[in-house]
């Protein structure tokens, strides 16, 4: 009888301010896009489970004896609209030894994957990378997989970067908290500072969704990102405490003065790129004289992020003002940066 075991993994979102493509090499593992950002507490979950061989009809086959059928929030999709999903996993089915389960030569089983997002698709909250991060850990710790969580992490940027549904956000939820992304791609050969800060934030969109890869594919639109972002990472860098070694631990609040200028960079960015429309501009405009480290545009949706000071007394007088603008106009969203990754729960 095959097990009714189940496991969840949880992946955070992700955001970025200002990124730079870098996408030249044949291997996906180095390609990605250098820049900043920070992950959310809002991010996606998914639950992995396998079951006897029952009704197929929304189940695809993905290897002999194997049939797979993908949930959103607990209900069934159609393999089309998460067809990157689809890929990644059957990528990952070709990579473990899971014909020794002895239910296949007794029939098949039955992998059922759901996904909840806590945070709306193609608004620049890195809901893609969360969902396929969150649900290849599941799947790997399912199976009892050897896998490594790195080797899981390289899966889902993989799809990722050949789907054109992000660049830098795989890497960035890998690790957690505010990001720094200084050299493009995966582990060894990427580079990303990260700063493990809890710093409140809320997410407002208010407008269409915009696919991702609808902008870093075109062509017009990458020189112009390229260009607009050039020198933005140095500078950055310079700000980075002189006693810094890179993925440590700092004190509280010590992070505001790089995070103020992530934001600083990124509104600058938006606004140089034709990314941000001027409704959006005045928006920020009017949050940024009141709240720091402040708000921008999140890359690439018709949304923007507002991020407020750590443990300041005011923050919730300042943070209900600045949520009461908001509703007026927007969808909102409450959550915080995360300080952590991935993680199988």
């Amino acid at each position: 009888m095959v097990s009714s075991k189940s496991v969840s993994a949880f992946c955070p979102g992700h955001i970025t301010g200002f990124f730079q493509i870098r996408d030249s090499s044949d291997e996906p593992q180095r390609k990605g896009s250098i820049g900043s950002g920070f992950n959310t507490t809002a991010g996606a979950l998914t639950k992995a489970s396998f079951n006897r061989l029952g009704n197929t009809e929304k189940a695809v086959e993905m290897k002999p004896g194997v049939f797979l059928s993908l949930n959103r929030s607990g209900n069934p999709v159609e393999m089309d609209d998460l067809a990157v999903s689809r890929d990644m996993i059957s990528r990952f089915l070709s990579l473990i030894d899971s014909v020794k389960l002895p239910e296949i030569s007794r029939g098949g089983i039955y992998l059922l994957v759901d996904t909840r997002f806590d945070l709306p698709l193609s608004q620049g909250f890195g809901m893609s990378g969360a969902g396929l991060i969150s649900q290849v850990m599941a799947l790997n710790s399912l199976f009892d997989s050897p896998l490594s969580r790195e080797e899981c992490i390289r899966i889902a940027h993989h799809s990722e970067i050949v789907h054109g549904t992000g660049l830098g956000d795989i890497p960035a939820q890998s690790v957690g908290g505010f990001t720094i992304r200084e050299r493009e791609g995966l582990m060894p050969y990427g580079k990303i500072h990260n700063f493990p800060v809890t710093n409140k934030v809320i997410l407002a969109v208010f407008g269409s969704r915009v696919p991702t890869r609808n902008i870093i594919l075109v062509d017009t639109q990458r020189s112009t990102i390229n260009k607009h972002s050039e020198g933005m990472l140095s500078r950055l860098l310079t700000n980075l405490p002189s006693h810094f070694s890179g993925n440590q631990p700092l004190e509280p609040g010590s992070a505001e003065t790089l995070l103020a200028e992530m934001v600083t960079l990124s509104f600058r960015f938006a606004l140089d790129t034709g990314l941000m429309n001027p409704k959006t501009r005045e928006l920020c405009q009017e949050i940024n004289k009141v709240v720091s480290p402040g708000s921008s545009m999140c890359m690439l949706g018709n949304s923007i992020f507002v991020i407020f000071p750590y443990g300041n007394l005011t923050e919730d007088v300042l943070y209900k003002k600045v949520k009461g603008k908001l509703l007026e106009n927007c969808e909102v969203f409450e959550t915080a940066i995360c300080p952590t990754g991935a993680t199988v729960l």
